[in-house]
C-alpha cells in the first residue's frame, strides 16, 4: 500500500562530521585532479600561441579562445575548491568546539563524583570529622601539659648540691695532674717501666779508699 499511495521514506541518520569533512576532502581532492589537468592543457596552448607568433592568424585566435574557455574552467573550479575548502575549515572549527564541550562535560562530571565521594567519606569517617580533630589536638595538648607539671614537680625534689669556688679549683688540679700523669705514662716506652729502682743508704764500701787516707798521713808525718 506504501508503494502504491507513496508510503514516507525510511529517515536517513545525519552524518557525523567527520563523515561530512571526509566526504568534502574527498571532493577537494578530486577538484586538485580537474585542475591539475586544465593546467597541463593552458601548457599546451600557451606553447601553440608562442610557436605562432604574431602570424597565427585565424588559427592564433583559435588558440587563444581554447585556451580561454580552458582558464574559465579552471577559474570556476578553483572558486568551487575554495569554498568546499572555507566549509571545511568550518567544520574544523565547529568539530574542535564540540569535542572540547565533551572535555568539558567530562571533568564537571568527574568533579561531581569526586565531590559525592568526599561527601559520602566524611559523613562516614569520623577522622575527618574537623569536631574530632580539634578534640584529638586538645587531647594532646592536655597531655603535653601534664607533663610538664609532672616534669616540674619532680626537679622541685632534687638534691641540692653547694659547691664553692675552692672546691672547684681543687677538683679542676686534680683532674689536670691525672691528665699529665695518663699523658707520661703513654708517653714512656714499656721496657723503662719495668727497670727496679736502686736502694740507697745500704753502706757499701769501696775498696782502696782507707788505703790512699793512710799513705798520705805518713807521708806528712816524715817531712
Amino acid at each position: 500500500m506504501r508503494r502504491i499511495f507513496g508510503g514516507g521514506r525510511s529517515k536517513v541518520p545525519p552524518k557525523s562530521l567527520d563523515e561530512v569533512g571526509t566526504t568534502m576532502d574527498a571532493r577537494i581532492d578530486t577538484l586538485d585532479a580537474r585542475i591539475a589537468k586544465l593546467d597541463t592543457e593552458l601548457r599546451k596552448h600557451r606553447d601553440a600561441i608562442k610557436a605562432m607568433g604574431a602570424r597565427g592568424g585565424p588559427a592564433l585566435e583559435q588558440a587563444k579562445k581554447r585556451a580561454m574557455n580552458v582558464l574559465k574552467q579552471k577559474k570556476v573550479l578553483e572558486g568551487q575548491r575554495d569554498k568546499i575548502t572555507a566549509n571545511v575549515m568550518r567544520i574544523d572549527e565547529t568539530r574542535y568546539t564540540t569535542s572540547a564541550l565533551e572535555d568539558q562535560v567530562e571533568m564537571v562530571q568527574a568533579l561531581k563524583i569526586a565531590a559525592n565521594t568526599m561527601k559520602k567519606q566524611m559523613k562516614k569517617t569520623k577522622e575527618l570529622d574537623p569536631d574530632h580533630v580539634e578534640d584529638i589536638m586538645e587531647d594532646l595538648q592536655d597531655a603535653q601539659e601534664r607533663l610538664d607539671d609532672l616534669n616540674e614537680a619532680m626537679g622541685a625534689y632534687d638534691v641540692p648540691v653547694d659547691v664553692d669556688d675552692t672546691e672547684l679549683m681543687y677538683e679542676m688540679d686534680l683532674l689536670g695532674e691525672e691528665v699529665a700523669k695518663e699523658a707520661l705514662a703513654d708517653e714512656t716506652p714499656a721496657y723503662a717501666l719495668d727497670i727496679p729502682d736502686v736502694p740507697t743508704g745500704l753502706g757499701v764500701p769501696m775498696s782502696g779508699v782507707g788505703e790512699d787516707e793512710d799513705a798520705e798521713e805518713a807521708l806528712a808525718q816524715n817531712a
